[in-house]
């Protein structure tokens, strides 16, 4: 069967050669592995985008096509749909990619109080005819072979399209040869760089968990909608809450912890739980320390008053390693009893971070070190590159940071390679060790979201990391020859000049290598938009801790509310109790400018899109634009 996937131009970039698109290249890669005749309209920098689509659409034997998209690229993405359905007829369109999944994560989360996610989806459905939300690998398929319909919900754990840790580590690497790798020019200390996907806590299956009704279930046997019993830190109160959804995984990093009064709980080492100074992940828990449980003498359903709460002393702890582990999702609250242990379900929640609610992006799944290092080596060796960008949400949140490590350094001893590599930590995360090990392995740069220069919005925004943390970080890797690019960002319930100054003030003092700092953007997906209430006039209220983020409401398939933007043409689709939207820009646009002058950082580079011209009759398009099968003369009319 013939598909032609379509990455849509990212015209809020100012280079888009830079990355290209890994997840639509790992779709077509399954898609070949299954026998499929894949192409690939690769439109990234390319200015007259639709006439390109138009062009290719009056060619190609394709007859089903796969956009994935970005909140970002909607725009772009409906004008190439509108085109395809113009030109190729009866075509069956598929969407997938991030727009896609966060919109229906928020629309099943029951958050969405405005039901804006709903009326999204909805929205997305009448125009593209099909939606993939989450995994697109196994979905795909099954959306090309089948009839009509309107979703396949891979971002469900317990759904037959859903990639296991198994799965990620077996499945085909991205299908670079369906790119022009050559047109991408990213770099790293001067060394060209291609990009990759590492995707480097759970609890053992017999772990009972506290339901609201007093009863205990192991957690294999829990099932979504079941209530279970919560405890909010914050409101110092106990809430049954229905479990969001239920997964399992297989991990290598599980403990064993026994406790004072004989109860023993088998987790995962980057599990949560809490400790009387906060949460705290079991692998750092030590003996004698301890931790949050009920009450055992007390029926469940008699907890009501914090003082229910007792501490529970560590005695022993054993590392075990590999096996079968589950965990839940309950929201918002996030916290359940485990063998009557206060655990948390997540242990990062940023409040302008998109994905909360979806499996997809919020679960992890493990690729075997092995495997990462067979594609780095690979890469290498078919494409000469020895930088390289990793791709994972931070790298030093998996526990196996060091041991990947070493072994890319072993891989660069037993080919003599000097490899330049850059990818993100977090702040609060980081430590000598992890230091001293990536500059070793060849890592020359550092991305660390350390977001705010003031204290409040740190509170504001849930960040785990205080200005000390990231300070610190900062330090840390300068010690150890590896610089830092600080992501910064602006806009957050309660932002001020006060607090914008000190954003400012902090970056001066602290002297990254290099920084971004942009305006946010409530997208789909994020708790800004989840959460905020519709107040009337097509604007929507956040509130956090009494301060408010405003937002008007936005046409993602028409209207482009970028994250980013070219110096000087910024845009504000937020304001605060404080700041409006155009003093946000301009605030942005002066700490910028004053930054990057007295930390001698120069703005970032940008490179124009192309405008490919092309006379009607003369063959395919350029394999700068086009490749696959489509590229033989054979495969058009």
């Amino acid at each position: 069967m013939n598909i032609c996937l379509v990455t849509p131009p990212s015209v809020f970039l100012l280079d888009e050669k830079v990355f290209m698109s890994l997840g639509i290249l790992k779709v077509a890669a399954s898609l070949e592995a299954a026998g499929h005749q894949v192409e690939h309209l690769d439109l990234s920098g390319v200015s007259n985008y639709e006439e390109v689509t138009r062009i290719h659409c009056q060619n190609t034997k394709a007859r089903i096509f796969g956009l994935t998209a970005t909140s970002p690229q909607m725009p772009a993405a409906t004008k190439i749909v509108t085109v395809i359905r113009r030109e190729a007829s009866g075509a069956k369109i598929i969407l997938g990619g991030p727009h896609v999944t966060l919109v229906n994560a928020a629309s099943k989360s029951g958050k969405t109080k405005n039901h804006r996610a709903t009326i999204e989806l909805d929205a997305l459905s009448r125009h593209y005819g099909t939606l993939v939300a989450g995994d697109g690998e196994k979905a795909v398929q099954q959306a090309m072979s089948s009839g009509y319909q309107k979703l396949y919900d891979a971002d469900d754990p317990q759904s037959s399209y859903w990639l296991s840790s198994q799965d990620f580590t077996e499945s085909p690497w991205p299908a670079r040869h369906l790119v022009d790798v050559d047109s991408y020019h990213y770099t790293i200390d001067g060394e060209r760089a291609l990009s990759m996907i590492c995707q480097l806590g759970c609890l053992d299956p017999a772990t009972s968990i506290m339901l609201q009704s007093g009863h205990e279930l192991p957690i294999s046997d829990i099932k979504k909608g079941d209530l279970v019993q919560c405890y909010s830190v914050k409101a110092r109160k106990f809430v049954g809450i229905p479990v969001a959804s239920v997964w399992q995984r297989e991990a290598n990093n599980l403990w064993e912890t026994t406790w004072n009064d004989g109860a023993i709980l088998r987790i995962t080492g980057e599990h949560p739980v809490y400790t009387p100074n906060g949460w705290k992940v079991i692998e750092d828990i030590k003996e004698g320390e301890h931790v949050a449980s009920l009450i055992k003498i007390k029926m469940p359903q008699a907890f009501t008053k914090a003082s229910d709460l007792v501490w529970r002393k560590l005695v022993n702890k054993r590392f075990i390693g590999k096996s079968t582990v589950f965990n839940i999702t309950v929201h918002p609250i996030h916290t359940y009893f485990a063998a009557g242990l206060l655990v948390h379900n997540c242990p990062f929640e940023c409040g302008f971070c998109g994905g909360r609610q979806s499996n997809m992006l919020r679960r992890i799944r493990l690729r075997s070190i092995d495997s990462v290092i067979a594609e780095l080596e690979y890469l290498y060796l078919t494409y000469g590159v020895k930088g390289m960008m990793l791709y994972d949400d931070e790298l030093n949140v998996n526990k196996q940071c060091i041991q990947l490590m070493q072994a890319i350094k072993n891989l660069a001893d037993k080919n003599g390679i000097e490899w330049r590599l850059r990818g993100f930590v977090k702040a609060e995360l980081f430590n000598e060790a992890q230091a001293e090990a990536m500059y070793a392995a060849g890592f020359r740069w550092l991305l660390c979201g350390f977001e705010s220069g003031h204290p409040k919005i740190l509170k504001n925004i849930n960040k785990k990391a205080t200005l000390e943390d990231n300070g610190l970080m900062l330090r840390t890797a300068h010690k150890y020859g590896l610089k830092v690019k600080a992501l910064m960002s602006i806009g957050h319930p309660g932002e001020s000049e006060e607090t914008i100054s000190a954003t400012r003030d902090w970056l001066l003092q602290e002297k990254p290598d290099d920084f971004d700092c942009t305006v946010i953007t409530t997208y789909p997906g994020t708790p800004y938009y989840d959460s905020a209430l519709d107040i009337g006039d097509d604007t929507f209220c956040y509130t956090f801790h009494g301060d408010n983020l405003y937002s008007r409401d936005i046409d993602f398939s028409t209207e482009a509310a970028y994250y980013k933007g070219m110096p000087g043409s910024y845009q504000s689709f937020v304001w605060t109790d404080y700041l409006s939207a155009e003093q946000i820009v301009s605030l942005r646009d002066s700490l910028e400018e004053e930054v990057r002058e007295k930390l001698h950082v120069p703005f970032n580079s940008s490179a124009a899109a192309i405008n490919y011209e092309h006379s009607f009759g003369m063959g395919p398009l350029p394999s700068q634009i086009l490749r696959g099968r489509a590229n033989d003369h054979r495969n058009y009319r």
